[in-house]
């Protein structure tokens, strides 16, 4: 099946496929697509870095920058693999227990380069012990071990018996007041770097700004973007998605997850989301969606620096009847239909012009006026008055 909630299995008889990584779920675990679906793959007999005995770490999002070492092992990851070709050589298949649903654990490679053993070497995940006769295995366990015993003795990442790295970072989501004081460091920077953390929706996504390390939602300005559906979270409804929602999520997924971006922020709303436009590759993501209908443009962008560029994209997705576009008929098509009931009513195009006086300027777009034609009855009821 395709789209966004494309089966993430991996068929029991198919040993090695390859394809183009979406995310990294964690040290462990990532996401590949093949053709239209998306596959859940474990990486074989590895383990990434875990939290100290006793201590908690708290929810994964906040883990992956508390446990040592695991912000560097998914950076690692997502700095090789995200966006880029790679090759799975299925080893085994772990069934669904204890909650867990099953997981296919693959050998991943880029290239020649086996990527167990480019992290285990820099210490940034272990291998997982198997017994002797255990054949659910790494085809290259030996090798594993090797680079292991040589990350032990360079004494690098969680082999270092110093202190590990720490990122202190601030996150704004939902702190209103927080984002607020944020806000004109950020409009004044112009542009800035942020990498994609999450895309929730087609126009709500999730960044890390490095230069601030702090989390931040961030929405797309100048457009109206359909929703995508939305499960039950927290006792709340789950809600279907609007039309074109799951295309327009899988859209933006598939152009910035966890890829580098550069973002301008304008605004920040009521709830300390920072509002703005988001550039992948020098591709403003607003312009984008709009060109493929996956959203229409906002009367807001009217005050913004990408009006043209959004009108343009605009016109072309309508006169294409893309997406959202796709029952829209222009209004001058419908004019010469509902006009053809006789010759008589075919007018003249050309305008009609009518003497007038400017009484009062408001400013540069609007002015008052009053028709010459009018002057001897206005004069006449001004008389009556006196």
């Amino acid at each position: 099946s395709s789209g966004i909630n494309a089966e993430y299995g991996v068929p029991k008889d198919q040993k090695e496929f390859s394809g183009r990584v979406t995310e990294i779920v964690n040290g462990e675990v990532l996401v590949i697509k093949v053709g239209n679906s998306y596959k859940r793959v474990t990486m074989s007999s590895i383990r990434q870095p875990r939290p100290a005995e006793g201590s908690d770490s708290g929810p994964p999002s906040k883990a992956l920058y508390e446990v040592p070492y695991l912000f560097e092992a998914r950076e690692f990851l997502r700095k090789r693999l995200v966006g880029k070709k790679v090759n799975a050589t299925v080893d085994y298949v772990r069934p669904a227990a204890n909650g867990y649903p099953e997981r296919v654990c693959a050998s991943i490679f880029l290239g020649n380069q086996n990527i167990q053993e480019a992290i285990v070497s820099k210490g940034l995940a272990t291998v997982a012990w198997h017994k002797q006769d255990d054949d659910e295995r790494a085809a290259n366990y030996d090798a594993l071990l090797l680079a292991q015993e040589k990350a032990k003795k360079n004494k690098v990442g969680v082999h270092n018996t110093g202190e590990p790295p720490i990122h202190k970072v601030a996150d704004l989501a939902g702190n209103a007041a927080k984002s607020k004081q944020f806000l004109p460091f950020l409009q004044r920077i112009g542009r800035l770097h942020a990498n994609v953390e999450y895309v929730a929706s087609g126009s709500r996504i999730r960044v890390y700004i490095p230069r601030d390390t702090c989390l931040a939602t961030f929405l797309l300005s100048g457009i109206s973007c359909p929703r995508a559906a939305r499960p039950s979270i927290k006792g709340q409804p789950a809600t279907p998605a609007d039309p074109y929602g799951d295309e327009a999520l899988e859209f933006v997924k598939d152009q910035i997850m966890q890829r580098e971006v550069e973002i301008e922020v304008e605004s920040c709303d009521k709830a300390g989301n920072f509002i703005g436009y988001m550039f992948v590759e020098d591709k403003n993501m607003s312009v984008e969606l709009v060109k493929e209908g996956l959203a229409k443009m906002h009367f807001t962008a009217e005050r913004g620096k990408y009006f043209d560029h959004l009108s343009r994209a605009e016109a072309d997705a309508k006169g294409a009847q893309k997406r959202v576009w796709k029952d829209y008929v222009e209004t001058v098509v419908e004019k010469e239909e509902t006009s053809e009931i006789s010759d008589s009513n075919i007018a003249d195009s050309s305008p009609k012009l009518k003497d007038v006086v400017v009484t009062h300027i408001e400013d540069c777009s609007k002015l008052w006026v009053q028709h010459c034609a009018d002057g001897p009855a206005l004069i006449s009821l001004m008389n009556q008055m006196r």
